[in-house]
Parts: structure tokens; C-alpha cells; sequence
């Protein structure tokens, strides 16, 4: 019971860190924009150039996140394995 707790308090706090490192990321990105002078009116380079490099980072956290969650996967469906031979023994011992 506790396990399961812990773990969900873990994802929480994985969610929210990914929320931090995204809004930190558009602030840099938002200062080096205005630093630069490019701010332009709605639809100018400035704007255009901040929304590509916002894609582009929204990109490299989805891959990061993909990537994470291969991995859980992987470790969930072997865990699951071990778990079904256990079980598997202790049926052939009784």
C-alpha cells in the first residue's frame, strides 16, 4: 500500500518538475527574444522564431517522456514476468 502511494507522489512530482522545466525553458526563450530586439508584431520573425523554438523543445521533452516510458514499460512487463513465475513454482510445488 505504501509502495503504491510513493510511487504515485513520484509521478506527481515527475509531472511537476516537467511543468517547471517547460515554463523555466519558455522564459529563457521568451528573454532571449526580447534580449535580441526581435519582438515584432503577431506573426513577425520574433514571434515565428519563438513558437519554432518552443516546438522544438516541446518536441525534445515528448521524446524524453517517450523514452522514460519505454523504459517503465520494459521494467513493468518484467516485473510481471517474474511475478507470473513465481507464481508459476509455487503452483507446481503444492
Amino acid at each position: 500500500m505504501a509502495e503504491v502511494k510513493a510511487e504515485t507522489l513520484q509521478l506527481e512530482l515527475d509531472q511537476a518538475k516537467e511543468c517547471i522545466e517547460k515554463l523555466t525553458v519558455d522564459l529563457e526563450l521568451l528573454k532571449a527574444v526580447f534580449e535580441k530586439g526581435n519582438v515584432c508584431e503577431e506573426g513577425g520573425d520574433g514571434a515565428n522564431s519563438f513558437k519554432v523554438k518552443q516546438l522544438e523543445q516541446q518536441n525534445l521533452r515528448l521524446r524524453d517522456t517517450l523514452f522514460r516510458l519505454r523504459d517503465l514499460s520494459a521494467h513493468e512487463k518484467h516485473q510481471t514476468q517474474n511475478l507470473q513465475r513465481e507464481i508459476y513454482k509455487s503452483l507446481m510445488k503444492n
